[in-house]
């Protein structure tokens, strides 16, 4: 009984050690963080909001309306935003930016934001 609780609880600090890396490279630096195009809607959220009025007041949809990966960790996002504008009404607004991974100094940035 006692060997099959180690087994256990190796299997599970295995499971662990794995969930904190991906292709060898600890999560969230760069391996996964690239091509993910989760990680690209989310950083696309923030500099959206850095261009409204009331950035507190943003609602994003759960995914993007388009979203193609271009390869070398570009990502084209197409989407839309509903957010108060300066009168105090929510306004909805499509955009469209290109998000870059820089796998070297591990950031994402917005090019070509859109509001439209």
């Amino acid at each position: 009984m006692r060997i099959l609780a180690a087994v256990f609880i190796l299997l599970v600090m295995i499971g662990a050690a794995k969930s904190l890396f991906t292709n060898g490279e600890p999560a969230g630096t760069g391996g996964d963080m690239c091509t993910d195009d989760s990680y690209a809607w989310a950083m696309a959220q923030e500099a959206v909001k850095g261009q409204l009025r009331a950035p507190s007041t943003a609602k994003f949809p759960a995914s993007p309306d388009n979203h193609a990966y271009g390869g070398d960790c570009v990502h084209a996002i197409f989407g839309h935003v509903d957010a108060e504008n300066a009168y105090g009404a929510t306004v909805r607004q499509k955009f469209d930016l290109t998000m870059t991974y820089d796998k070297e100094v591990n950031r994402w940035r917005a090019t070509g934001l859109q509001l439209k």
